[in-house]
C-alpha cells in the first residue's frame, strides 16, 4: 500500500511538474557538477559557465521549442532535478515560439 501510495505521489507530481512548464523558464541548479553535457547540447546557445556553475541565459532559452519535443538540456543532465522549471520567469509556449523565430529566421 505504501508504495503504491509513492508511486502514485510520484506520477502526480510529474504530471503537475508537467504542466506547470508549460509556462515557466528554466534554470540550473546548485545541483550542477559542471559536468559540461547541456553546453554544447543547447541549440540557442542559450547555456554559459557562470561564476561556480552553468547557467541558462532566459533571453535566449526557448525549452528547446521549435527544435526537439522537451529540453534536451534536462535529457543529458546525468543529475537528477538539476535543471529545472524557473517560477521567477514565466513565459507562454507562444512567447518562447517567438522567441525561437526572432533568433532562428531574423533577415
Amino acid at each position: 500500500m505504501r508504495i503504491l501510495r509513492q508511486r502514485n505521489s510520484a506520477i502526480l507530481r510529474a504530471l503537475i511538474i508537467e504542466d506547470t512548464r508549460k509556462t515557466m523558464a528554466l534554470l540550473i541548479t546548485h545541483k550542477c557538477i559542471n559536468c559540461d553535457m547541456c553546453e554544447p547540447e543547447c541549440p540557442n546557445q542559450a547555456i554559459s559557465m557562470g561564476n561556480e556553475i552553468y547557467e541558462i541565459d532566459s533571453d535566449r532559452c526557448t525549452e528547446c521549442i521549435g527544435h526537439y519535443d522537451k529540453p534536451t538540456c534536462q535529457s543529458v543532465c546525468p543529475i537528477d532535478n538539476t535543471i529545472i522549471i524557473n517560477p521567477a520567469h514565466k513565459e507562454t509556449n507562444e512567447e518562447l515560439w517567438d522567441k525561437f523565430v526572432i533568433l532562428h529566421h531574423t533577415v
